[in-house]
């Protein structure tokens, strides 16, 4: 199984003195592998997978790449097992570049509720993070996406060439917003290169800026427009 996330791009190189819970030793795994860029606003981090030998939690702490501060959100109550694809909600949104880490703790009584303070975080000699004592955490660096407005930002000459940047959006949303504006050609540079696009001109004119764009356009492009 694996233990840490490369589509992360994180190393974990905290110290023992980073470790701001206690722990406990038992056998435990965590694999932290799963969907790193999410939208604004975004509430809900998945675990990959986790294996517990004794009942406890997954819980998110929020950090830095070397160490790992307070929860920011908790798993419900597991019995000793694996689960996959563990989603869990946190308490506040997701922020840009931010470093969560997923560790698994242990409940300490039967009482089924996580509590900071007794139910420590898990330790295991073999599936541990050696830079953290072995706890059962690691790092991992999350993105959010670029809003997408669908709208043009900068001045539009009333006639001419006009530069300006594009909100983001579909190639629906693209040419709803030029036709609103009156745009009869769109341009890009791709490579070095401009691909045109002409509003209503037949699909072959088009074929280099469609197939280009066919994934959308991501916001903050650079376009140039032209009116007639």
């Amino acid at each position: 199984m694996k233990r840490l996330s490369m589509r992360s791009g994180v190393v974990a190189l905290a110290t023992a003195a980073a470790l701001a819970v206690p722990a406990t030793a038992m056998a435990a795994s965590i694999d932290v592998a799963g969907e790193t860029t999410f939208e604004a606003g975004a509430t809900t981090f998945t675990v990959g997978s986790a294996t517990l030998d004794v009942p406890g939690y997954v819980v998110i702490h929020e950090g830095t790449e070397t160490g790992l501060g307070d929860p920011v959100g908790v798993s419900a109550y597991l019995q000793a097992g694996t689960y996959t694809d563990l989603a869990i909600t946190l308490d506040r949104s997701i922020e840009d570049q931010e470093y969560l880490w997923p560790v698994v703790h242990v409940e300490s009584g039967a009482d089924t509720s996580f509590n900071a303070s007794t139910d420590v975080a898990a330790v295991d000699a073999t599936h541990g993070n050696v830079n953290l004592g072995q706890l059962v955490g690691f790092p991992v660096q999350l993105t959010l996406q670029a809003a997408t407005d669908g709208s043009f930002s900068g001045d539009i000459a009333n006639v001419g060439v006009s530069l300006v940047l594009f909100g983001g959006g579909s190639m629906n949303e693209l040419l709803a917003a030029a036709v609103a504006e009156d745009v009869t050609t769109i341009a890009a540079t791709v490579n070095g290169e401009f691909v045109t696009y002409v509003v209503g001109a037949p699909e072959f004119v088009n074929a280099a800026f469609n197939a280009h764009f066919s994934g959308g356009v991501d916001a903050q492009t650079p376009l140039v427009l032209v009116k007639r």
